[in-house]
């Protein structure tokens, strides 16, 4: 009996340890530049004459052998009724289509944000051959007209193409081979 319960330490040790492998092969991404980051890319949605409401924080995780993801919730600024305005068939008909402008400024400040990230010393750590992704959800009220419009945006990349575009190892013209863009 004694011998069966001296066993289990020596497992328990050994499962520690091979824990403690694992994770030192996989890389590291602190908390507090990952924050950093995101806040980053808060502010390029923010900021210029074709800014977007941002919706709640931008999220990032890294995923061990997958890449870098990050995903934030996005609207144009949208009047929205009041007890003292309501919006008329015309004002619902305009925000429609300043949405659909906005569509295209969304899409290159998603692009410009997957070059941030790519660039970001927080995702050193993230290996060349992994994904660095961005996925932006747009937030329609209900009584909103959302034909031809995505409900979301999603571009991933392998980080070393995206630093080869940068770099002009890869021509520009081929970005849109290598961000891959889904419209949901």
């Amino acid at each position: 009996m004694k011998r069966a319960l001296m066993g289990i330490p020596v497992l328990g040790v050994a499962a520690l340890a091979l824990a403690i492998t694992a994770l030192a092969d996989s890389p590291r991404i602190s908390r507090f530049a990952m924050a950093r980051l995101e806040a980053q890319i808060d502010g390029a949605f923010t900021l210029g004459p074709s800014s977007f409401d941002i919706l709640g924080n931008t999220r990032g995780v890294y995923l061990p052998g997958y890449g870098a993801v990050f995903t934030t919730m996005v609207s144009p600024p949208t009047p929205i009724p009041t007890p003292f305005r309501e919006l008329s068939l015309k004002d619902i008909l305009e925000i429609h289509d300043r949405k659909l402008r906005m569509v295209p400024v969304l899409r290159e400040k998603m692009r410009d944000a997957m070059f941030t990230m790519a660039e970001s010393p927080a995702l050193d750590s993230v290996q060349l051959n992994e994904q660095i992704v961005c996925g932006a959800t747009m937030f329609y009220f209900k009584w909103e007209d959302t034909a031809g419009l995505p409900s979301q945006i999603v571009m991933q990349a392998e980080k070393g193409k995206l630093l080869d575009v940068k770099s002009g190892r890869i021509p520009r013209s081929q970005l849109d081979s290598v961000i891959k863009t889904q419209e949901l």
